[in-house]
């Protein structure tokens, strides 16, 4: 479906959205550095699984569904700018996907991009 298609995503609606996310984000860290099932393993092997299950489950229940209502929407009238301070993450098990919202990225402002596997086709992008 073309972006066009899709409705249209306010620039208010998509700030929620964003600082949802970021809040979300921010708090898993803070969560994950004070973890005391994760401090009080030894062995280093054991506690990056611990580690990487909990990272994948916060993605899989938080931050994936957030991108996924994105995708819904047509995002063209969001300016690069709003994207400031955004984490672009993906996975073997997730593709990053915003292709057909038409969304303005610029890669010199976007907080984090760590994503695999990802699909931006039909997004406006600059500074690659």
């Amino acid at each position: 479906m073309s972006y066009l298609d899709k409705p249209i995503l306010s620039v208010e609606e998509f700030r929620k959205i964003r600082d949802e996310l970021i809040s979300k984000m921010s708090d898993f860290s803070h969560e994950l550095d004070n973890d005391s099932e994760l401090s009080n393993i030894t062995d280093p092997q054991e506690k990056e699984k611990l580690e990487d299950k909990k990272v994948l489950a916060f993605f899989n229940e938080e931050y994936f569904p957030i991108i996924d209502k994105l995708r819904g929407y047509n995002l063209s009238s969001i300016p690069a700018s709003e994207w400031e301070s955004f984490y672009f993450y993906g996975f073997d098990e997730y593709i990053f996907d915003l292709s057909d919202t038409g969304a303005n990225i610029d890669f010199s402002i976007v907080r984090e991009f760590m994503a695999e596997k990802y699909n931006l086709k039909g997004c406006n992008l600059s500074n690659i």
